[in-house]
């Protein structure tokens, strides 16, 4: 537990939480700190790494909604300080992973003398050398060259290049092109400080690339289920508790790949309902989601949810508008379809 939490004041200047500009940092450094980190980190779930951050997320946004600015944190300490630790790391993974991932995909831009020439003026020899060195080569080659020798630029050249590229290159299609734009640019908001850690994971979760979800590379984690993407219907109706509370409490296996539920999952909602109560508890609303902006068929979670509760009628608020609605947390309603366009649009 860190002691030092006193108000959420305090919280609040942590550097999850803050846009912080590290653009300066040579790009050799972080490159040298994700190879020594790359080993421990071992792989995980995305499904896993979401769930435990979006339930992170919900319960330390109850916490901060009880609790003025320099009030004492008290009984939510732990909730906050859990939210902190868990969340750092699955930033960690994360953005090592999408700086690998951009720079794989990178080497599949069409050659031209136009291209390099900006290339070169634009972000000088050392990324022009790089980009020229994992042209056309092996998806895991282009990622060891990045972890052995990476290009003397600062590492806002760097993201700035990467997304520069995506957005202006020359690609053939099912490779690179605007859908790696916006999963550079996430990447390279963060680095320049436009955006915070929390946001780069709550953004990140939600990004696809030509084919689908970002999470089939082969590093850092083991691959997204065909729920992924319910998950994060789940997530923008704020029903991650009441999905928990079903499949942890009434043993109900609505998304298959989660079950049983990870440890880190289950510890950080019994921490949860100790506090929150209720209002960490609930029984799924299925309609609602759907009503809400789902972007995937719900109809077998429909049926399963009459198979656990054959004798319960679930009513639904009718929401104005409802599918041009998205919550990005469980207290803020946005006008807006996809977190992707929360923040690149």
């Amino acid at each position: 537990m860190n002691h030092q939490i006193k108000y959420l004041d305090q919280v609040k200047k942590k550097p999850f939480f803050s846009k912080i500009n590290i653009s300066d940092i040579p790009l050799g450094n972080v490159v040298d700190t994700m190879v020594k980190a790359e080993s421990g980190l071992g792989t995980k779930s995305p499904d896993a790494e979401a769930l435990a951050f979006y339930l992170m997320n919900h319960a330390y946004m109850l916490s901060s909604a009880d609790l003025t600015n320099y009030e004492p944190t008290g009984k939510h300490v732990q909730i906050i300080d859990t939210y902190l630790t868990e969340g750092t790391r699955i930033f960690q993974r994360l953005f090592y992973y999408m700086l690998l991932i951009c720079t794989r995909e990178s080497r599949h831009v069409h050659s031209s003398n136009n291209l390099m020439g900006d290339v070169l003026t634009k972000y000088g020899s050392d990324i022009h050398s790089f980009l020229d060195m994992i042209r056309g080569g092996g998806s895991s080659s282009a990622a060891n060259k990045l972890r052995i020798s990476p290009p003397k630029v600062t590492l806002g050249e760097y993201t700035d290049y990467l997304e520069w590229m995506f957005y202006n290159g020359s690609f053939s299609g099912g490779y690179g092109g605007s859908a790696w734009g916006d999963v550079a640019k996430c990447l390279n908001n963060y680095v320049q400080g436009n955006i915070s850690a929390e946001v780069m994971v709550d953004t990140g979760f939600t990004l696809a690339h030509n084919n689908g979800p970002i999470f089939n590379k082969g590093m850092l984690y083991t691959g997204y289920s065909n729920e992924f993407g319910v998950l994060l219907d789940v997530q923008r109706a704020g029903q991650m508790p009441r999905l928990v509370h079903e499949q942890l409490i009434l043993s109900h296996a609505y998304i298959a790949s989660l079950v049983p539920l990870p440890v880190e999952v289950s510890k950080i909602y019994t921490e949860a309902v100790m506090i929150h109560k209720d209002s960490f508890k609930g029984i799924m609303d299925w309609e609602e989601v759907h009503n809400l902006g789902a972007l995937n068929n719900l109809n077998s979670y429909k049926a399963k949810f009459k198979k656990f509760h054959p004798t319960m009628v679930v009513t639904t608020e009718a929401y104005k508008d409802s599918t041009q609605y998205y919550y990005v947390t469980p207290t803020t309603k946005v006008k807006t379809l996809t977190r992707k366009q929360l923040l690149l649009g």
